[in-house]
């Protein structure tokens, strides 16, 4: 018993600096004089059903004329998302689509279409979207704000779209995700870019010799992020309304559980420090069905108290990015989390390939 109140104690510590740390205010800089030439990136497989709402967010951004471009890598996608691309793009010079068929260095799958795409960019900045992202007109010179400033890497807050009950708790699931990401951000702690939404100086990816010199990773936007930070360069986690993009929601629990896999198998190249801390975390649910049986009293307090935790950081992070939170919600997410935490634990122990975009990982 005397175990579990050590970890216990462990656990609501880092729960409360969490939150505590998603008040932490900073100092905003001046807006650039002049923007400077962006590149945006866009790798798109078998993404016929959501590249429209895509390009159309780009469509609408509000930067200056002649300093934009945006470079769509079609990656041998088997359904018409080349077709829906090129009929949208006609007459429009912003946009460009590159066809992707041979390898590039160590480069594989996206980060090899991100690779093909960074050597045809004339940007001095570069930013990522997937394919299945809708941005705020807002979003290019958000990012783009702090990179000027000399910031290496950026990142952005990403939000599930949705009104339906497994939408709403992946919107919940990534928002928690996203307020422990600028929890970190916030006391100085690296951690990771998403790679949905993140930008980083032209100059800091060359720096890495770019995906093609990078060894490969499951989940490559990890990886660029670790290499520029090893090479001196700083990194900045925004989480406001204007930084904020939509992506669509995973359709069913086979494919979330799929992608979960992907995101564990990446986790292995993470620092000793996340992986205590995300062993941490693991290990409450477990924790908390043996208590029921035991004390049953204390799991129902540390779940309570879990719960307020969470929610208080979900709350914070609405109010941060603009929008607000449902009661209801949060609390069904809390239900929610520990089937899911358990459900992608085991699937994450059963053997075989990882499974994403129809291509296998091994």
């Amino acid at each position: 018993m005397i175990l579990a109140w050590i970890y216990l104690s462990l656990f609501f510590l880092l729960q409360v600096l969490a939150v505590c740390a998603l008040f932490i205010r900073v100092k905003k800089a001046p807006e650039p004089w002049v923007w400077p030439k962006i590149s945006i990136w866009v790798a798109a497989r078998n993404e016929e059903e959501n590249i429209l709402r895509c390009l159309r967010s780009l469509e609408a951004l509000d930067y200056p004329d002649g300093q934009l471009e945006v470079w769509i890598g079609n990656d041998q996608s088997e359904d018409r998302t080349a077709e829906r691309v090129l009929e949208f793009i006609e007459g429009k010079p912003r946009f460009h689509l590159m066809d992707i068929y041979t390898r590039m260095g160590k480069a594989e799958k996206k980060a090899n279409v991100l690779a093909h795409l960074a050597h045809a960019s004339t940007g001095d900045y570069f930013l990522v979207c997937d394919a299945d992202i809708r941005v705020k007109p807002s979003w290019a010179k958000a990012l783009v704000f702090d990179l000027v400033q000399g910031t290496g890497v950026v990142s952005g807050t990403t939000l599930i779209e949705g009104d339906r009950f497994f939408a709403s708790m992946q919107r919940y699931d990534w928002l928690y995700f996203m307020g422990l990401l600028q929890s970190a951000a916030r006391l100085g702690i690296p951690c990771t870019a998403v790679g949905n939404n993140m930008g980083f100086s032209r100059e800091a990816y060359f720096a890495t010799g770019g995906y093609e010199a990078i060894d490969y990773s499951i989940t490559e936007d990890f990886k660029l992020f670790t290499e520029i930070l090893k090479r001196g360069y700083s990194w900045k986690n925004r989480c406001d309304r204007e930084s904020v993009s939509f992506s669509a929601p995973v359709p069913d629990m086979p494919v979330l559980l799929s992608q979960r896999k992907r995101w564990l198998e990446g986790g292995r190249e993470l620092p000793v420090y996340w992986k205590l801390t995300l062993l941490l975390y693991g290990l409450f649910n477990p924790l908390m069905i043996l208590l029921l049986f035991l004390h049953w009293k204390i799991a129902l307090v540390a779940l309570v108290a879990r719960m307020l935790l969470q929610s208080a950081s979900l709350v914070r992070v609405h109010r941060l990015i603009g929008e607000k939170p449902s009661v209801r919600d949060m609390v069904l997410y809390d239900g929610y989390g520990i089937v899911i935490t358990l459900l992608s634990s085991l699937n994450f122990l059963l053997p075989g390939n990882k499974e994403w975009k129809a291509r296998k990982y091994t």
